[in-house]
């Protein structure tokens, strides 16, 4: 495996953890929900705030997202394609009429 493919797993790997671990908050956000709100209308504070859960999971999992859509822009900005350099004019040969009309 060359480092340009080994680069290329890692920003995959956080990516995917993060769209877990997002899905993962926003599932605790979306279950706690109902109580949170039955807590915040009757003055008391529920243990389990479904706010913090939702605050943090959503970013996280558009951020994961947006990593696994750009990995391979940002693999191919890291590891550039190399382009040989261009080959030098040839002054050495003479110049005709005909050539120059082209």
């Amino acid at each position: 495996m060359k480092a340009e493919e080994f680069f290329g797993v890692i920003p995959r790997t956080v990516a995917v953890w993060l769209c877990i671990w997002g899905v993962w908050q926003i599932i605790a956000g979306i279950k706690f929900l109902a109580p949170t709100i039955r807590a915040l209308l009757s003055g008391a504070s529920y243990h389990h705030d479904s706010f913090g859960y939702l605050i943090y999971g959503v970013p996280a999992f558009l951020a994961g997202l947006l990593i696994l859509t750009f990995a391979a822009s940002v693999v191919r900005f890291t590891y550039p394609r190399h382009k040989p350099p261009p080959l030098p004019a040839h002054l050495d040969a003479p110049i005709s009429a005909s050539d120059e009309a082209r």
